[in-house]
């Protein structure tokens, strides 16, 4: 069993696929399973994973479902010990990034452990919630919040046993995994190292299909934050319902 796999989800993504692999193979961590879904590419991406492909990097196809589909894809056949999920188009922050969070979770017994994550097309704009002060578990009681589910590692065991996945949408899909998984470990070990670099070039254009999609994912955030009495996600979840999601559906 791998200490982390490293699931990333590709969707005419050619023009990434070396860069990605470089920042994989960097990391000092190198007990890793790397895990590709090619989500029904129509370019070269699938041609060029196959050439890459070895016992130690698994290469998958699927028609076109989005990202979340796609991680599940990759979630079925995963074997590591924590599970860890990269855009193609990102990186960590260095070299030793696996390697951090990866100690650091098993040396506290933790379930979910992760770090800062900077916006490279906005790094002036780290929000609070992106970032952590000090060092040690944070309950999410406290936190509260369900964006940035990339500059964390989560126990596969964790997943596997609340059944955990992405929900059957094209956007917001990741809020909601980020929110399930919280809910079921109760807290994370946090590091105040920045450990996700995101390009910010894949940022979803939306359509008529996609903003029902961003509804549903939000409403389902809201159910949950509800059921589980976390007022201060809840209102940050209505304040994007009444703004950005009103201003999508207009």
């Amino acid at each position: 069993m791998a200490a982390i796999s490293v699931i990333v989800p590709v969707y005419n993504g050619e023009a990434y696929i070396e860069s990605c692999l470089r920042t994989i193979r960097e990391q000092t961590l190198k007990d890793l399973e790397i895990i590709f879904v090619d989500d029904g590419s129509t370019d070269h991406t699938l041609e060029y994973l196959r050439k890459y492909e070895t016992d130690d990097i698994k290469v998958f196809t699927q028609e076109n479902t989005g990202a979340g589909g796609a991680r599940n894809h990759a979630l079925k056949h995963a074997t590591g010990e924590f599970v860890i999920f990269l855009d193609v188009d990102d990186c960590w922050a260095d070299s030793n990034t696996l390697k951090l969070l990866y100690e650091k979770a098993k040396a506290n017994d933790a379930l979910i452990c992760g770090g800062a994550m900077i916006n490279l097309e906005k790094p002036s704009e780290s929000a609070v919630k992106y970032a952590f002060r000090q060092e040690g578990f944070v309950s999410f009681t406290d936190y509260q919040f369900d964006f940035g589910f990339t500059r964390f590692i989560f126990s596969r065991r964790l997943l596997e046993e609340h059944q955990i996945r992405f929900p059957a949408y094209r956007i917001y899909e990741d809020p909601v995994f980020l929110t399930r998984a919280m809910i079921a470990a109760q807290r994370f070990y946090a590091v105040p190292e920045v450990v996700y670099l995101c390009s910010g070039s894949h940022q979803t254009i939306l359509n008529a299909s996609k903003t029902v999609d961003y509804l549903h994912g939000l409403t389902e955030n809201l159910h949950l934050s509800a059921r589980h009495g976390y007022a201060q996600l809840h209102r940050v979840l209505f304040d994007r319902l009444t703004t950005a999601a009103s201003y999508y559906a207009e």
